[in-house]
C-alpha cells in the first residue's frame, strides 16, 4: 500500500510539474466590501497565499510540516493529519483539501485572482484545478502575531 501511495505522490508532482510550464498568474488585487486590499499588509497575505498555491498547492513541490507551519494554524495542520490518515497509511497532510479533487483534467492549474477581506480575515481565489474552474475561501486567524490558514472551503465552478 505504501509503495502504492508513493507512486501516485510522484505521479502528481510529475503532473503538476508538466502542468507548472503552462500555467499563467494573475496576481490581481480585487476590492472586497469595505476592505481596502491596496494596502501593504493585504498585499503581504495574497502574496503568501499566492505563493502557497503557486508553490506547493498547485505547483506540486512537497509540502511539509515545516513549510506547513508558515502558512496554517496548528489546529488546521492537526485536521491534515488525520484526513490523510483516514486515506493512507503513514504520516502527511490532506493538501488536497486546498483543491477540487478533479484528477487529470483537461487543462492546467493556476490561481487567477485573489482578494482579502480584513474585515473578516477571509481570502478569496479563483483558480483553475486541472482546467476547471474553483473558488476557494481560506478563513485566516493571527496565530503567533501572524495570519494564517485556519479553514479552507472550495467550491467548484460548475455551469
Amino acid at each position: 500500500m505504501k509503495r502504492f501511495v508513493r507512486f501516485i505522490h510522484i505521479y502528481v508532482l510529475l503532473l503538476a510539474f508538466s502542468s507548472l510550464s503552462s500555467c499563467k498568474y494573475n496576481d490581481s488585487v480585487q476590492s472586497k466590501g469595505n476592505s481596502t486590499n491596496n494596502d501593504s499588509s493585504s498585499q503581504i497575505v495574497i502574496e503568501r497565499i499566492n505563493d502557497l498555491y503557486n508553490i506547493y498547492i498547485l505547483g506540486g513541490k512537497e509540502f511539509d510540516d515545516d513549510d506547513a507551519k508558515e502558512y496554517l494554524t496548528t489546529k488546521l495542520i492537526k485536521r491534515l493529519h488525520v484526513e490523510y490518515q483516514n486515506e493512507y497509511d503513514g504520516d502527511g497532510l490532506a493538501v488536497w483539501k486546498f483543491r477540487t479533487g478533479y484528477q487529470d483534467g483537461p487543462g492546467s492549474s493556476s490561481v487567477n485572482a485573489s482578494s482579502f477581506d480584513k474585515n473578516n480575515n477571509r481570502a478569496t481565489l479563483k483558480i483553475m484545478d486541472m482546467g476547471y474552474p474553483a473558488t476557494v475561501q481560506l478563513f485566516l486567524v493571527k496565530e503567533d502575531d501572524v495570519l494564517k490558514i485556519d479553514s479552507v472551503i472550495v467550491n467548484t465552478d460548475n455551469k
